[in-house]
């Protein structure tokens, strides 16, 4: 099905039932202006494309269409694959995505690269126990991964997506939005892309209409892995946004819950580490270290959300950022001074980095919706060290011996 000769794809390949399209590690690429979908699987069961690079020119398509077109599949495998698109060039968008993945079944991509998209670098809509592994996605001018509408079981696994929101887009490392039920990104890296990783809830119509359809968003599980250098923050968990339908308010989608990050480090970002606008949030294992604005930034529009066992060393701003209704910290700890880079018998006398500690804010006080803080380290800031000044001393649980807990012991 590939050429042999000029290695120009000159007409569109179609794959069928059990066929494998193999490029014996062969780059190819497409004619200039090109205006077909180049590599297409379609109600297909089984199907195999590997070993095979594509370098786009510029296109003249109509309207969005991948490389590599993925529709209503069943156990579609892609392994060493590479796709490079034309991307923007003089302020002329072209058309042709590297990958769309759409309405799949057990859909396995690995060991495989899609950059330099003139929109995002890997679409999937609508999938159903879609693997991405050891995917390098960059140099988007949007996003990386854009997990789209109704995704559900989704297992993202040692990715890189860097590089994103490229040559003057807004892009970020993996985006999820508006149905992701189930989903898995573990091990992976976002680096220098607006923000790292994006979560956005599109509002739902309850009267229906041309809108595509939702799933709910939950058992969302970030485990591993970095989030750095974004011009923007590690992890934006936005919460609602889009514009509603008519007659429907903004935030008419279900709450955003059962959303875990465990043992991320976000650093080196423009602004936050860790973000949280409407939703409940655990946090466990983290570290936000050296980030320019907060460390943990848990927004006014978050509730009930959890942290235990995070580190918050060295932000700029404050370490711990918290507006939020609720938000309990275990076994936390936020050091005001660069402990990574300062040998530990001098931590008292070295140049104090974050401005604050633990910056509780006002709101939830002045409803009474305080939170507890449990064996909290806070220490070597500019300000609020110690325990947060708006914070009930009842709130502030300290070391077994001293602690409310102690004392309702009898120790």
């Amino acid at each position: 099905m590939l050429p042999t000769a000029s290695h120009v794809i000159e007409t569109p390949i179609t794959l069928g039932d059990g066929e494998t399209l193999d490029g014996h590690g062969q780059t190819y690429t497409l004619p200039g202006g090109w205006d077909f979908a180049p590599i297409t699987a379609v109600n297909v069961t089984g199907a195999t494309i590997r070993n095979l690079s594509i370098v786009a020119p510029p296109d003249n398509l109509s309207g969005v269409t991948g490389i590599i077109n993925l529709q209503r599949t069943k156990k579609v495998r892609l392994e060493n694959v590479t796709i490079q698109a034309a991307g923007r060039r003089d302020g002329t968008p072209n058309k042709g995505l590297p990958i769309i993945i759409w309405q799949t079944q057990d859909t396995l991509v690995e060991n495989s690269a899609f950059s330099y998209s003139p929109h995002w670098n890997v679409e999937a809509s609508g999938n159903d126990r879609l693997t991405l592994r050891r995917v390098d996605a960059h140099h988007g001018y949007f996003d990386g991964i854009k997990l789209a509408t109704a995704n559900t079981d989704t297992l993202i696994e040692n990715c890189w997506c860097h590089d994103n929101g490229h040559n003057g887009g807004v892009g970020d490392g993996i985006d999820f939005c508006h149905g992701a039920a189930r989903c898995d990104i573990v091990n992976t890296k976002c680096n220098h892309n607006t923000n790292g990783i994006t979560f956005k809830y599109g509002p739902w119509n309850p009267g229906g209409s041309d809108d595509a359809p939702r799933v709910p968003c939950y058992g969302v599980k970030i485990r591993g892995g970095s989030l750095s250098h974004n011009d923007s923050s590690g992890l934006f968990a936005q919460g609602f946004s889009g514009k509603p339908p008519a007659g429907v308010e903004g935030d008419s989608a279900p709450w955003p819950m059962t959303f875990s990050v465990s043992d991320v480090v976000a650093e080196n970002n423009t602004n936050h580490g860790f973000l949280v606008g409407a939703g409940t949030w655990t946090f466990r294992g983290c570290l936000a270290y050296r980030n320019q604005q907060h460390g943990f930034y848990i927004s006014d529009l978050a509730r009930d959300c959890h942290l235990s066992d995070c580190d918050a060393i060295a932000n700029l701003n404050a370490n711990f950022n918290i507006w939020a209704k609720r938000t309990d910290l275990t076994n936390c700890k936020a050091f005001g001074v660069d402990v990574f880079n300062t040998p530990a018998n001098n931590w008292k006398n070295a140049v104090r980095v974050s401005q604050y500690g633990i910056n509780l804010q006002w709101k939830p006080v002045r409803g009474g919706d305080h939170g507890v803080f449990r064996r909290v380290i806070n220490k070597f800031s500019i300000h609020e060290n110690d325990k947060p000044k708006n914070l009930p001393p009842h709130h502030w649980e300290d070391e077994p011996k001293n602690g409310p807990a102690a004392r309702s012991a009898g120790r």
